[in-house]
């Protein structure tokens, strides 16, 4: 049986990619968090030994894909969980502090552990 790994690419690589990588962790996978632009040697190292690749939102996957061309070979697990509410974004008010903290634990994180939970349990990819 080859060895399954996951990446988890979110925004800054400090939040929603973070939340997953400890959740399938629990599960037993070998999972690693990274930022969707960065081209570190650790992070170009977890995107190529990743058999699966999670992107968190569809602006994460279009700025993974600017940095690393290709993910062919690679399952890819599409989320769509924006780390900003809609009415602040388009308010342009900005939440900081414990409004954030509050916000990311009763929202986003709910909402990513939902939408993967659709995914679960992840088997390798199909030749």
């Amino acid at each position: 049986m080859t060895y399954l790994s996951i990446v988890i690419a979110c925004s800054n690589g400090r939040n929603r990619s973070i939340v997953l990588r400890d959740h399938l962790k629990e599960k037993g996978y070998d999972a690693h968090a990274v930022a969707a632009g960065d081209r570190s040697a650790h992070a170009k190292r977890c995107v190529r030994n990743a058999n699966v690749v999670i992107t968190v939102h569809e602006l994460v996957e279009v700025e993974l894909l600017d940095n690393y061309e290709t993910l062919e070979g690679k399952k890819h697990i599409k989320l769509n969980v924006p780390e900003w509410p809609g009415t602040v974004e388009k308010s342009g008010k900005k939440l900081n502090g414990d409004e954030w903290l509050e916000y990311q634990r009763e929202t986003v994180h709910p909402a990513l552990l939902k939408q993967i939970k659709k995914h679960l349990p992840i088997k390798q990819p199909k030749k």
